[in-house]
């Protein structure tokens, strides 16, 4: 799918860093780090920031924004986390690292909540709807862009009005529907010219030009394409130059001007090189190797393609691939020197006191001799005695302090986890009587359950990733990554196809030290125009009841992911009648300890009640097993995550 340009205005010009000098910001960083809960310091650096940053190397900006983010965090500055959260998150998004951007945004969120400062809340909104635009999550889209402009319209907030628009546009340029993407890209560019946003108007232009574009009106493309380009020079914004000159170079291309296309291409790359994107660089190369291709440039289109599979792996490998893993790392390593510091000191008052308790009994027998003596020691054993107390007293604080930032990130990753397993509206409108059951062993989850709507071809996978927990949730985040490239850039469309697709793929990344990582699933396709229902089944298979018995379907023995066995998965296909129930469950259920004797609940018994409630509105289903679960769990511990989906077909 073409992607729209994402208009990231809350500091729009930091996509366009100059190569400055910024050693004049030490002297006052200095200042900072010795007298920390100076607001009006901090305050002065936000000011020499903001007027600077023009002239500033990204790099810089990212060190000082993380310097002032790290102090104002220290001293609840809600003003000055606000300023560097939200400065850290558009640079993160327009770079691409999605998932770090998401962390510093939501903290941006609710600390412009906590100050009540509408205007800049509403253009945090607009930056995390462009992460999600990058995520390709329509739904996190929607959301935040109308959040965005409805908290605009009720403060009369003219520049995040547009903004919100704009936003609203790009959504429904994902969702494919261009005309009424337009309306919105017209309220936009209209609320930009009012206010003299050259940037905004621009890129607006360029957004209607690219929706023309994919109705297959080439000439009212370029209309606009023309007229964003003239808006280019006083902008001076490198991103809005890229994604003029890449909508050119499309236009070119779909009219076979191959010449033209890849000089506009070429154009584009110039620009967007300088803002080191490597998702948009990944992009340009991949239109770069096509154009060259069909032009008969073979050599170069090879050139092309390489350069695109090396910009694309290093976004997905080297920003994404160990970022949750790393904040548990990073907890458990400082929760363990914590711990050995205070062991120590304790070792050092035992020895303190047995030392004590030595002299006096020698003092006892020396007798009145040594008393004035004595007395003296003991104060001073006293004075560091409370010494090393008010030191354990200190470091027991900073464990909790260390601990209590690793368990907020660790929560931020919930959010974004969640953020991409948010499908309980489409799964309904594609299955109106059904139900979720999600239930996770820790704050992030393993298990994960993913729905896509493709043309009249609907979606559902409910999947056990290797693990749980924080290494559980990344290879949740990593198998849904998958699932979407085989279906939007593979165009990929039976299950088995889609799994083998996601099998090489998690073998080729992750599996090249023998590590078995990977998932157990099931991947279902219902077929609207023919109501067939096919599926693929990796160490497990739903199970259907057909007029209260249960018909037993078909599974592979294998895992999706380095296995004894690499043979294709097979497509199966499920035979129904309306009026049946199909389930798709984890093991988490069943393996779960519980009940009087603490035993497992099993498989039998689960079934046993399925087909017991098969019978009632999916809801009531729900509410059952999930009473059911903590009634059989008791006082116990939960050992595995939970997904239960229940489809009325």
């Amino acid at each position: 799918m073409k992607k729209v340009l994402s208009l990231f205005i809350v500091l729009i010009h930091l996509c366009a860093f100059g190569q400055g000098n910024d050693s004049s910001f030490v002297s006052l960083k200095a200042k900072i780090a010795a007298n920390p809960k100076d607001t009006s310091l901090v305050n002065g650096f936000i000011r020499k920031l903001t007027r600077e940053r023009k002239n500033l190397p990204v790099d810089s900006i990212i060190a000082h924004c993380s310097f002032i983010y790290d102090v104002s965090k220290k001293n609840n500055n809600g003003d000055g986390i606000g300023f560097a959260a939200v400065t850290l998150g558009n640079i993160y998004t327009s770079n691409g690292d999605y998932s770090k951007a998401l962390l510093y945004l939501f903290e941006a969120e609710k600390q412009y909540i906590r100050l009540n400062k509408p205007a800049k809340l509403a253009k945090v909104y607009n930056v995390i709807g462009n992460t999600y635009l990058g995520l390709e999550n329509e739904e996190g889209q929607m959301k935040f862009f109308t959040k965005c402009y409805e908290i605009s319209l009720a403060n009369n907030l003219p520049e995040q009005e547009a903004l919100g628009a704009a936003g609203l546009a790009n959504s429904y340029t994902s969702a494919k529907n261009y005309r009424e993407s337009n309306k919105w890209n017209f309220i936009a560019e209209k609320l930009f010219r009012q206010q003299k946003y050259v940037i905004g108007y621009t890129i607006v232009l360029e957004n209607i030009a690219d929706n023309y574009y994919q109705l297959g009106e080439l000439d009212k493309a370029m209309e606009y394409s023309k007229l964003s380009e003239q808006g280019l020079a006083e902008a001076n914004f490198n991103y809005a130059s890229y994604g003029c000159y890449k909508g050119r170079g499309n236009i070119y291309e779909k009219k076979k001007n191959y010449k033209e296309a890849i000089s506009n291409y070429k154009l584009a790359l110039d620009y967007i090189l300088k803002d080191k994107a490597n998702h948009n660089i990944a992009e340009i190369y991949k239109l770069l190797s096509d154009a060259s291709r069909n032009a008969g440039q073979f050599r170069e289109s090879v050139q092309f393609l390489n350069l695109h599979i090396q910009y694309k792996d290093s976004v997905f490998n080297e920003d994404s691939k160990h970022e949750l893993l790393e904040v548990e790392k990073k907890y458990e390593t400082e929760k363990k020197d914590a711990e050995i510091r205070i062991l120590n000191k304790e070792n050092d008052l035992n020895k303190s006191e047995l030392g004590k308790k030595k002299i006096l009994i020698y003092a006892g027998a020396i007798c009145m001799i040594f008393l004035v003596g004595m007395v003296v020691f003991i104060f001073r054993s006293n004075v560091q005695k409370n010494k090393a107390n008010r030191l354990l007293a200190r470091q027991k604080v900073i464990i909790e302090e260390k601990q209590k930032e690793i368990l907020d990130s660790i929560h931020y990753a919930k959010r974004i986890q969640d953020g991409l397993l948010e499908h309980q509206d489409l799964l309904r409108s594609n299955v109106q009587d059904s139900f979720i059951l999600f239930s996770p062993k820790d704050i992030v989850s393993g298990d994960f359950y993913w729905t896509y709507r493709k043309d009249d071809l609907f979606y559902l996978a409910v999947c056990d990733s290797t693990g749980h927990g924080v290494p559980g949730a990344f290879m949740s985040l990593l198998n849904i990554g998958f699932l979407n490239e085989a279906i939007n850039e593979k165009q990929l469309r039976k299950p088995n196809e889609i799994f083998d697709y996601v099998r090489e793929r998690l073998i080729r990344s992750i599996s090249k030290d023998g590590q078995k990582d990977g998932f157990d699933g099931i991947l279902l396709c219902l077929d609207h125009r023919s109501n067939k229902l096919t599926y693929a089944a990796a160490n497990n298979a739903p199970m259907l009841i057909s007029g209260g018995v249960i018909v037993e379907q078909e599974k592979n023995k294998m895992p999706v992911g380095k296995g004894e066995i690499t043979a294709p998965f097979d497509l199966f296909t499920l035979e129904w009648k309306k009026g049946d129930m199909l389930y798709l469950y984890t093991d988490g259920y069943a393996d779960q300890f519980g009940g009087p004797k603490g035993k497992k609940f099993k498989y039998k018994q689960l079934i046993d009640l399925l087909v017991s409630t098969h019978t009632l509105p999916p809801d009531q289903q729900s509410e059952i097993l999930h009473q059911k679960f903590v009634e059989w769990k008791g006082n116990l511990e939960q050992i595995d995550d939970v997904c239960i989906i229940g489809i009325s077909l």
